[in-house]
């Protein structure tokens, strides 16, 4: 049976692993957490193009709505004739 000082430099060598481990794993956290701001960044970095891309199509959608409403008058205009 192990004796008392045995059992504390087994507790104590523990610790000391666990310690390191500890280390290696918040050192992983932290780096995660950089790569998690690079994405976060890159994120709001193309809402902009996703904005203006939304934009430019609502606003040849509404040009092609109105050149379609004028070929319409047009025709319109030239049947009454």
């Amino acid at each position: 049976m192990a004796t008392a000082k045995e059992s504390m430099a087994k507790i104590t060598a523990h610790e000391k692993e666990c310690a390191v481990r500890y280390k290696a794993i918040e050192q992983r956290l932290t780096d995660g957490s950089k790569r998690f701001d690079k994405l976060d960044n890159l994120v709001w970095a193309i809402y902009p193009f996703i904005l203006a891309t939304v934009g430019l199509a609502t606003f040849l959608g509404w040009v092609e709505v109105k050149n379609n409403l004028e070929s319409m008058n047009q025709e319109t205009i030239q049947s009454l004739d």
